[in-house]
Parts: structure tokens; C-alpha cells; sequence
């Protein structure tokens, strides 16, 4: 009964039928095998003694898992009350392959989403290549595109190894230069033979606050000496990211006061 070739680990079950041809019951004393430890007994294989009634078939699995690469063999005996064959031997072989050798690179998380930067200021975030394969995982490049999106300091250069079960930590900066939604993609390029481009999604928004003052100009008109006119003038924060307000202060001629001033600082929300 020959298993063929099979994986380092991996099972393969056959099955081995026993048959009475004869007109009388026969009666299987022992099911013993010699050689390799490779070779068992499968699930719900019939345990001696036990008979086989005239023209009827017991079926015995037997299982096959190499432990090393090579050649395997065992002897499987039968013995009964058979009088002609009381002792019946049927060779099993198989033989154990390498385990394959594998590189598996995935890279975690899917999307790095920066949210809201102010124009002129930065954040940073983390990528990380794993390998889940049982070989040397070699990264050939890293490369970034869209705008305002790059490698940050302490990316590791190229090429660099992965080895199996490890990770390496891969930082990705984004410093918006204008205002508006940003969209890049770093991609990691290895000697995966199934990935061997990946890649991750980038978001960010670059925000910048502005400030608006209504009227742009105030005009008191003529008053008498002594008299008092009030204008008002609106601030608000026209831009998309948060005003922070932290001073008010007037040049002008000493008749013209500021009153009711607001409590600073203070912020202005969008």
C-alpha cells in the first residue's frame, strides 16, 4: 500500500480492506505493524479480535504522517484462523518531503488616517510588516506617493530582511502644505511570490485656521466734544481648523477705547 509522497506533518489516510472468500468465519487475532512510527491506525480502526463472516469485508484506515524527510516503511501484519494464510504481511511506504519554504508578508493596518493636520505642521503614524512564513522575508523598497506624505525618520532602509514570525516598524509622515483632503499609498515591494507589491491606504486633511474681522473699516461720523458714539466689529474664524484668540490690541487716538472686549484667550471653532 504505497502513501506516496506527502509534506513533513501532514496526514494522508488510506484504507485497507480485509475480505473472507471462504464459506467459514474468520476470526482476525492480532493487526500488528513493524517499521516506521510514521504509520498508524486511523480513526475507527477495528480492534482484534474480530471476525469476518463469509463473503463480507472489514475496512481498516490506516494513517500516514512523515516526521522527517525520506523514505518510510512498515510491515502490516495480519494473522487469523485462516489455515491456509494465518499470517498475512502487506508493505506500507511513504516518503516524507520538506516542509515548503514560504514567505508571507502582509502589512497592518490597512488604511493610516491622519485626520485633521493644521497647514505647516505634522503627524506621524506607524505601518507594520509582518511575516507569517516560514522564510526569510527580503523587502526590496519602500515608496510613497501623494502629496504631503512621505517616510519619516527611522524608516529602515531598503532592502532589509523580515525573518519569519517577526515585524518590522515602517513610519509614515504627513505635513500638509495647503489646505484640502489628502490621499497617497505607500508600497512595499519583496520577494513574496504571492504579494510581492503592497500596499496601504493614506488619508489625511490639512486644515488651516483663518481670521475675518467685519466691518473692515469703522467710521464715528462727527460727535460734539464730549459726545460718545459705539461700533462693533464681528471676528470670526473663516479657515478650518480651530482660531485661538490670545490678544486685542487698538493703535489709535486715545478718544477711541476698546469696551465689552471678550475674555482671552479664548477659541474659535469652525
Amino acid at each position: 500500500l504505497a502513501f506516496g509522497s506527502r509534506i513533513q506533518g501532514q496526514t494522508t489516510n488510506l484504507t485497507l480492506t480485509l475480505g473472507n472468500t471462504g464459506s467459514a468465519t474468520c476470526n482476525v487475532t492480532a493487526l500488528n505493524k513493524t517499521g516506521s512510527a510514521d504509520f498508524s491506525f486511523g480513526a475507527g480502526a477495528p480492534v482484534p479480535p474480530f471476525a469476518i463472516t463469509p463473503g463480507s469485508t472489514v475496512i481498516v484506515p490506516l494513517a500516514y504522517t512523515p516526521a522527517d524527510v525520506g523514505a518510510d516503511t512498515v510491515n502490516f501484519a495480519i494473522s487469523s484462523n485462516d489455515p491456509v494464510n494465518p499470517n498475512v504481511n502487506v508493505a506500507l511506504s511513504g516518503t516524507g518531503n520538506p516542509i515548503p519554504t514560504l514567505v508571507n508578508l502582509t502589512v497592518a493596518p490597512a488604511t493610516l488616517a491622519f485626520g485633521a493636520v493644521r497647514v505647516g505642521q505634522s503627524a506621524a503614524l506607524n505601518a507594520t510588516i509582518s511575516n507569517t512564513g516560514n522564510g526569510a522575508g527580503s523587502v526590496n523598497s519602500l515608496a510613497v506617493s501623494g502629496t504631503g506624505f512621505a517616510l519619516d525618520s527611522g524608516a529602515p532602509a531598503t532592502p532589509f530582511n523580515v525573518s519569519p514570525g517577526a515585524s518590522v516598524t515602517v513610519p509614515v509622515r504627513y505635513a500638509p502644505a495647503t489646505t484640502g483632503n489628502g490621499i497617497g499609498s505607500p508600497t512595499v515591494t519583496s520577494n513574496d511570490p504571492n504579494h510581492p507589491a503592497l500596499t496601504v491606504n493614506l488619508t489625511g486633511s490639512g486644515v488651516q485656521s483663518h481670521i475675518a474681522v467685519t466691518p473692515a473699516s469703522l467710521d464715528f461720523g462727527t460727535l460734539t466734544v464730549g459726545g460718545t458714539a459705539t461700533r462693533s466689529l464681528t471676528i470670526t474664524n473663516a479657515g478650518s481648523a480651530s482660531l485661538n484668540l490670545t490678544a486685542l490690541t487698538l493703535t489709535a487716538s486715545t478718544e477711541i477705547t476698546v469696551q465689552a472686549a471678550p475674555r482671552l484667550p479664548a477659541t474659535l471653532n469652525t
